[in-house]
């Protein structure tokens, strides 16, 4: 019989990686991490797939940590606060994106449920924001 032939094998049909992510990278990350997977054969995309799965089925895997820069005179608690701020507006902006999609789509219908609840989103977020503000000055 013939020999298998060198090179990435391929998966069969019923495991074709058909989802796809994108993610954000600087230039000097992106060359770093294209010249690891030339190393090894692979193109960016499997590479960072196959990292990602090595480091998902490790029992216990490190937690990836981002240092935090020092900033003199700032207040980690409130820094934390605003963070936590910030994730409730891109929740809101993602919610309100979603809501305008459907309502463009019903041409000017009736208003979708989302909505509603972007708007209530809303309303916490700037109550949230409004007591850090109030908090900030008092300071």
């Amino acid at each position: 019989m013939g020999e298998r032939a060198t090179g990435r094998w391929r998966r069969h049909a019923a495991q074709v990686r058909t989802d796809k992510a994108s993610a954000r990278m600087t230039p000097d990350e992106r060359e770093k991490l294209e010249a690891a997977a030339a190393r090894v054969g692979l193109r960016l995309g499997g590479y960072l797939v196959e990292a990602g799965l090595r480091l998902a089925d490790q029992a216990d895997p490190a937690p990836v940590v981002v240092p935090m820069p020092a900033v003199v005179g700032v207040d980690r608690a409130l820094l934390e606060a605003w963070v936590d701020a910030s994730v409730l507006l891109r929740q809101y902006g993602n919610l309100v994106n979603q809501s305008v999609k459907l309502w463009h789509r019903s041409r000017g219908g009736p208003m979708p449920a989302g909505l509603a609840e972007a708007v209530e989103l809303t309303n916490v977020v700037a109550r949230r924001v409004d007591v850090l503000v109030a908090e900030y000055r008092r300071r």
